[in-house]
């Protein structure tokens, strides 16, 4: 429960919670009613377990009608109607929920986070600790501090604007007719009236008017000043630094620099013909912007035509492109390339203690790896690759994916999303086109056929499960010497502990055996 300061306001709950305590008693309600019709678990999992890497054994396993385990990663879960109900609880005390595709939920203790998803991406609402973003179709809103009143903004795109600004003003603004929105995108406020007649904008100490925008507008702040008459003709001067010109745009534009150290300009006339001259630069122009050459002390670069041919070198940077056939560019510690683009690509990131690789065939082929390095990480000694892939993503869309991040790896098919990973398709509708999973963590392996239709686990310690529902169940677990089968769900099955074998028939008939093989009576618990 989470508590307020002394003096302070109650921190709100997370609306979560509720909907996770009644998915928990409901998923419990079922198997009770499962148990109830002679669906019960074998004997031995008829016992909860710790969560723990060497746990198994599921305490209820009725195939896709209802699961309770543990997963390779120690998440408590249940789930129920194949990929419908689903409720995790990590061991950090993390929680997730779903009602696919209506609703899922995922809550954060540690840091005070929660996310819900409604019919995505339909609805949303997101909170960290005070913070609170919803939208809803195209009408979205965000709260600093959803305790108490704080800046907030309501949009219902592109009608209406209501909120209250970090001061405390409030704004209303209703478009095209007019009002005024604050501390939207980049924008301290945006004041308009009967838009496209008027407009004024702000953004620090620059302030803009607008009649008949974009026709006329007039900027001032304390080193820019503007004019636009658009398209005829147009001036912006930032102090000390640039003035630029247009006649007739975009057939004359000019520029003239006034930076300390880069004094000159230039000039455009489209189609025709540019030149620009600084102290350290010059470019000419053919046909603008089809053909370009650029040169500098160590700089050259060339268009021609623009985008089908580009050159450009800079030190220990390139580019070449034979747009779209064949293309590649060094850019720091960053070097990719492409082929029959945009299908081929490849990229190479070169950093002090990995090297990640990324390639892709668009739509089809995905491909991640990261390589750590061994060595010398700085003072120009050459890094010595250990050939360790640390990491590794693969995805043949829209049959099967592998991700493997250090002793985690996880393996499925089908694979219907054509992107790398969107959190929202995971969250609420991968696992409806997920047919067979396998996971594993370290020694320890699962893996599931149609929603848990087919179940296998293996431990660490050489334990085992198997089950197809409802036809067969077996469990081994060598470290407690014990192992169980089982038949239609117990209509006929045994458990071995140690020597002693204790038969199951017609789901509640018992009998045992000892070592001899001699049948046992069957005593009642201890008082």
């Amino acid at each position: 429960m989470h508590c307020a300061s002394d003096g302070g306001p109650p921190t709100p709950q997370p609306f979560s919670n509720d909907l996770q305590s009644t998915m928990r008693i409901s998923f419990h309600m079922l198997a009770c009613l499962l148990l109830a019709t002679g669906f019960g678990p074998s004997a031995h999992a008829g016992t909860p377990r710790a969560s723990t890497n060497t746990t198994i054994f599921p305490l209820y396993d009725w195939g896709p009608l209802f699961l309770n385990d543990t997963s390779v990663t120690t998440n408590a879960r249940l789930r129920a109607a194949g990929p419908i109900l689903e409720w995790q609880e990590e061991p950090a005390g993390r929680t997730f929920s779903a009602v696919r595709p209506f609703h899922s939920a995922f809550y954060d203790p540690d840091r005070d986070r929660e996310l819900h998803d409604f019919l995505w991406p339909i609805g949303q609402y997101r909170r960290l600790e005070k913070e609170s973003f919803w939208r809803f179709l195209w009408i979205y809103g965000r709260d600093k501090d959803n305790t108490g009143p704080s800046k907030f903004g309501v949009v219902a795109l592109p009608l209406v604007f209501y909120g209250r600004d970090a001061d405390g003003k409030m704004y209303l603004a209703l478009f095209p007719i007019g009002g005024e929105i604050r501390d939207f995108l980049f924008f301290d406020y945006i004041r308009f009236a009967l838009f496209p007649l008027y407009l004024s904008t702000a953004v620090n100490d620059v302030v803009s008017h607008s009649f008949l925008w974009p026709i006329y507008s007039r900027t001032k702040g304390d080193d820019v000043d503007r004019l636009r008459i658009f398209p005829f003709y147009g001036v912006s001067r930032k102090k000390n630094k640039a003035t630029k010109r247009f006649v007739m745009w975009p057939i004359w534009t000019s520029v003239e620099y006034e930076y300390p150290n880069e004094t000159g300009g230039g000039f455009v006339l489209f189609p025709l013909y540019g030149h620009l001259k600084t102290e350290r630069q010059e470019s000419w122009m053919v046909i603008p912007p089809f053909i370009r050459w650029s040169t500098s002390p160590g700089f050259r670069e060339l268009h021609c035509p623009w985008p089908f041919v580009q050159y450009r070198v800079q030190g220990d940077d390139s580019k070449l492109y034979l747009w779209p056939l064949w293309g590649t560019k060094q850019l720091g510690p960053v070097r990719s390339s492409f082929y029959l683009w945009p299908i081929f690509g490849t990229r190479t990131v070169e950093k002090a203690l990995s090297t990640e690789k990324h390639f892709r065939a668009t739509p089809f082929l995905h491909y991640d790896s990261k390589t750590e390095h061994g060595g010398s990480t700085g003072g120009g000694v050459e890094k010595e690759i250990t050939g360790e892939v640390t990491e590794r993503y693969w995805k043949f869309w829209p049959l099967v994916s592998y991700r493997r991040q250090g002793d985690d790896s996880r393996l499925r098919l089908l694979e219907l999303w054509p992107l790398k990973h969107t959190a929202p398709v995971e969250r609420n509708y991968a696992p409806f086109w997920t047919l067979y999973q396998r996971e594993s963590n370290g020694e320890s392996m699962q893996e599931e056929l149609l929603w848990g239709l087919y179940n296998r686990r293996k431990g660490p310690d050489g334990s085992g499960h198997v089950s197809v529902f409802p036809f067969f169940r077996r469990d081994v677990s060598p470290a407690e010497k014990r192992s169980s089968w089982s038949l239609l769900s117990g209509l006929v099955g045994c458990e071995r502990e140690s020597l002693r074998r204790t038969f199951k028939l017609l789901y509640f008939l018992r009998f045992s055996t000892d070592a001899d093989g001699e049948p046992t009576a069957q005593r009642a618990p201890a008082q």
